[in-house]
């Protein structure tokens, strides 16, 4: 199937499904305070062009490698967690004394944060999205429960879709508290291309350290 075919297909796949190519804001609610950033980076898919280039050999024609062109887009909104809040959370949780104190101190401080953020992959076939609440307080950071705030991570989101194949989620993690937490969804990708099947493994990282850094990549592809 030549690209332009492929081309055509893809935009009227996506008129009829009305669905937006690049991940939605996943900021509905801004906080006091919050920010939001959006991100967008080219990738290259190595193993997608290695797959390309071999049924190019096969078949005797030129390959054509824009297909594997993708970009991974991230938007991430941060926002704090209140002194008043962190007291509520404290008396929930039975916190002592001194560990009240210091997580209230850490609030006041801005130490105590979260960012809801969407993180998604954009190629010729498909747009996979992961998204998330991920918190810190400047000695661990976390998904899953820990004093009393519970983040989220969930996969193949709203705006997800893939045309003349089909994705697979193989895993969607949600990390403990700790010196840092990756949400990694890691999916499978099938399709074809002039009738020959690709097969493509990506695993998509949004990482919040517990000082509130936070990173993003995607391997495979």
């Amino acid at each position: 199937m030549k690209r332009s075919l492929i081309a055509a297909l893809t935009a009227a796949v996506l008129v009829s499904m009305a669905v937006p190519a690049q991940a939605a804001d996943v900021n509905t609610a801004p906080r006091l305070g919050s920010k939001t950033t959006t991100t967008i980076t080219s990738v290259e898919n190595a193993s997608c062009r290695a797959q390309i280039a071999d049924i190019a050999a096969r078949a005797g024609t030129a390959p054509d490698l824009s297909v594997c062109d993708a970009t991974v887009t991230l938007t991430e909104t941060t926002f704090p967690v209140s002194p008043t809040q962190a007291r509520t959370i404290a008396a929930q949780e039975g916190m002592s004394t001194s560990a009240t104190k210091a997580f209230v101190v850490a609030a006041a401080a801005g130490a105590v944060q979260g960012a809801t953020w969407s993180h998604s992959y954009n190629a010729l076939w498909v747009n996979e999205v992961h998204k998330g609440t991920t918190y810190w307080d400047g000695s661990r950071a976390w998904i899953s429960t820990y004093r009393g705030l519970t983040g989220s991570h969930t996969c193949h989101q709203e705006g997800s879709w893939a045309v003349g194949g089909s994705v697979k989620v193989n895993s969607c993690t949600m990390p403990g508290a700790g010196s840092a937490a990756d949400a990694v969804e890691n999916f499978d990708l099938s399709v074809l291309y002039q009738g020959f099947p690709i097969a493509l493994t990506v695993g998509l990282h949004y990482k919040i350290t517990a000082t509130g850094a936070s990173s993003s990549w995607q391997v495979g592809g």
